[in-house]
């Protein structure tokens, strides 16, 4: 049983996982643009169950928009090739959430408020009937494979200041 309350990053992770997540921010590290802020403007997601009763295995798809809400380097303007680092680095601060949460529930409690279960009993009928009765420790042996697309909104004229 869980048995304390979600950290903010921990928050998020769940969040995403239900595809629920359509505000807040995160702050992502680049070389040239130093701390940047991500608007979080929507999210979606997808689950399925691609395991065995022996492994359990689960696919997670992310989807994740934001866009730019703060730059502490004092750019206005970013160049197009700015915009592939801050996905990528916006992309893996939203792993990290998901890996907080996974950690600190799944891994910690089998804990799931995340809905694992039901992709078990949607996916693979047969594999529920056998793991529904001890289904934490089932889900503490689990692989998650995450694979994520983050976007993060372009200005549409060059000549158009962020900030």
């Amino acid at each position: 049983t869980f048995q304390r309350m979600l950290s903010e990053e921990e928050t998020q992770g769940l969040l995403l996982l239900n595809g629920k997540l359509t505000g807040g921010q995160v702050v992502v590290s680049d070389p040239e643009c130093g701390e940047v802020s991500i608007s979080i403007e929507d999210s979606s997601s997808a689950l399925r169950f691609t395991g065995t009763a022996e492994n359990p295995r689960f696919e997670i798809s992310l989807q994740i928009e934001g866009e730019i809400g703060a730059i502490s380097g004092g750019q206005k303007h970013l160049a197009s090739d700015v915009f592939p680092r801050l996905e990528q680095a916006f992309s893996e601060r939203i792993s990290a959430c998901v890996e907080a949460y996974l950690s600190a529930t799944v891994y910690e409690s089998g804990c799931d408020t995340a809905e694992f279960s039901g992709a078990v009993l949607r996916d693979a009928p047969d594999v529920w009937h056998l793991v529904s009765e001890n289904r934490a420790e089932f889900l503490k042996r689990a692989v998650f494979d995450l694979h994520i697309e983050a976007r993060i909104a372009r200005v549409e004229e060059e000549d158009t200041p962020y900030f």
